[in-house]
C-alpha cells in the first residue's frame, strides 16, 4: 500500500541524538532548547541533556576543565556558561558592592574559588543570568531559565552541608549564603512572596541565611583567620555601630502602642517577640539615617534586622499573623531606600502591596506611616 506524502514526511523526520534524557525516556521528540527543553519546562520536570551539540560545547584545557566536569556528563563549559561568567566578571560583580577591596574580591577571588567549589560557581552564574535578564528584556525568559537552572543545582549541593559545617567548608558556605541572598532578591517576584515567607513557608534563602548565622557564631575565630577576614571584620564593625545607634519617631511609638493593646499580656511570648522585632528594626533605621555611614554599611544595617529576628517571628509572618505583618510593613521603608541596587529595586513596593492586601481595615490603619513614607497610594 502506498503512503501519503504526510506519512512519508513523518517517517523522514530525523531522530534527536542530542536530546535530553527525560524526553528519551518518555519517547517524545525533544526540541533541544537550552538550558531546558520546552517539554520539560511545560511538565515542570528536570531537563537533563545527555550530550551537547558541537555548537553548544566548548572544551577547556586543564586546569579549568577538570573541576567543572559536574556540569554535564560530557564535561566542560557551555557557550551560555562562558557568556554568563564573562558578564559576571565584567559587569555583575561591579554592582554587588561599592567598596573597592570587596569589589575586587568578588571579581577575582570568587570565580577562582568557584573553579574548585561547584556550588559557588553555579551561584555566580545564576546571579549573572538574573542581571542579564534584567537588562536584556528581549531575552528575559531565556536568562531567567538559566538562572534557576544554575541556582537549583547549586542549592542542591550546598544545602546539605549546612548541617555538616567544618573548617574546610565554612568559608565557602558563608560566601554561598551571600550569593543566594543576591539571587533571592534579584529573581522574579511572585504574588505569594512575602520576603520572609513564600507560599506560607520559609524560603530557601532564609534557611541558608539563618543557618550561616549559627555558623558565624560558632566559627567566628576561624572566619577572622580566613581569606574573607576583611569582609567579616567590616561586618563586625558595622554591627557595633548598629548596636550603639538609636532611632525614634511617632510612627514607631504608635506601632508599639498598637501591638501592646492588641496582644496584651495574654500572649506574653508573642508580645516579647514582636516588640524585639520593632526594637531591632529601629536600629536598622538609625543606620540608614546616619549620614556618616556608607551605602555599603546602610545595606548591611538593613539586613542586620533579618539576622536578628527570631524564628518565632518568622513563623508568625509565615502564618500571616496581622501584627507581625504590620512590623514587616515598617521594614518595607528600608527596602525602598535601597532601590538604587538592581537586585532590591521594587521590593519595598511589592511587599507593602502584598501586606496591605492581606490586612483588614483595622490593621491597614496601623501601617499608614510606612505607606506614606514609601509614597505608595493604595487603589482600594
Amino acid at each position: 500500500m502506498s503512503q501519503s506524502p504526510a506519512e512519508n514526511d513523518r517517517r523522514r523526520q530525523p531522530k534527536s541524538k542530542t536530546g535530553c534524557r527525560t524526553c528519551k525516556k518518555r519517547k517524545v521528540k525533544c526540541d533541544e532548547s537550552r538550558p531546558a527543553c520546552r517539554k520539560c519546562v511545560k511538565h515542570g520536570v528536570k531537563c537533563d541533556f545527555i550530550a551537547l551539540s558541537e555548537s553548544d560545547k566548548l572544551e577547556l584545557p586543564s586546569p579549568l576543565h577538570q573541576p567543572y566536569t559536574y556540569h554535564h556528563e560530557s564535561g566542560g563549559f557551555t557557550i551560555n556558561d562562558l557568556e554568563l561568567l564573562h558578564h559576571y566578571d565584567t559587569s555583575t560583580c561591579l554592582t554587588l558592592t561599592t567598596e573597592p577591596l570587596t569589589r575586587n574580591f568578588w571579581r577575582v577571588n570568587i570565580p577562582q574559588i568557584g573553579f574548585t567549589t561547584p556550588y559557588i560557581l553555579k551561584g555566580v552564574l545564576a546571579v549573572a543570568a538574573l542581571h542579564l535578564a534584567r537588562y536584556r528584556p528581549e531575552r528575559k525568559d531565556f536568562y531567567t531559565t538559566l538562572a534557576f537552572h544554575h541556582h537549583n543545582a547549586a542549592l542542591a549541593q550546598a544545602s546539605p552541608l549546612i548541617t555538616k559545617v567544618d573548617t574546610d567548608n565554612c568559608v565557602n558556605l558563608f560566601l554561598f549564603s551571600t550569593i543566594t541572598y543576591y539571587f533571592a532578591f534579584g529573581k522574579p517576584r511572585s504574588p505569594t512572596d512575602f520576603f520572609l515567607a513564600d507560599n506560607d513557608a520559609v524560603p530557601d534563602w532564609l534557611y541558608l541565611f539563618r543557618g550561616v548565622r549559627a555558623l558565624m557564631e560558632s566559627t567566628g575565630k576561624l572566619m577572622r583567620a580566613s581569606s574573607i577576614a576583611f569582609i567579616f571584620e567590616e561586618g563586625i564593625k558595622m554591627h557595633r555601630a548598629w548596636e550603639a545607634l538609636e532611632y525614634e519617631n511617632e510612627g514607631f511609638q504608635e506601632l508599639q502602642r498598637n501591638i501592646q493593646a492588641s496582644v496584651g499580656t495574654h500572649e506574653p511570648a508573642k508580645l516579647r517577640v514582636l516588640l524585639d522585632a520593632v526594637e531591632t528594626l529601629r536600629k536598622s533605621y538609625a543606620v540608614v539615617h546616619d549620614g556618616s555611614q556608607s551605602d555599603e554599611n546602610k545595606s548591611r544595617g538593613v539586613f542586620v534586622w533579618v539576622y536578628k529576628i527570631s524564628d518565632f517571628y518568622v513563623d508568625l509572618v509565615s502564618a500571616g499573623d496581622n501584627e507581625a505583618l504590620c512590623v514587616l510593613a515598617y521594614f518595607c521603608v528600608l527596602l525602598r531606600r535601597l532601590d538604587f541596587m538592581w537586585w532590591i529595586e521594587g521590593w519595598g513596593l511589592h511587599l507593602i502591596e502584598r501586606i496591605y492586601a492581606r490586612l483588614n481595615d483595622k490593621y491597614r490603619l496601623w501601617i499608614r506611616w510606612p505607606i506614606e513614607e514609601i509614597g505608595w497610594v493604595p487603589s482600594y
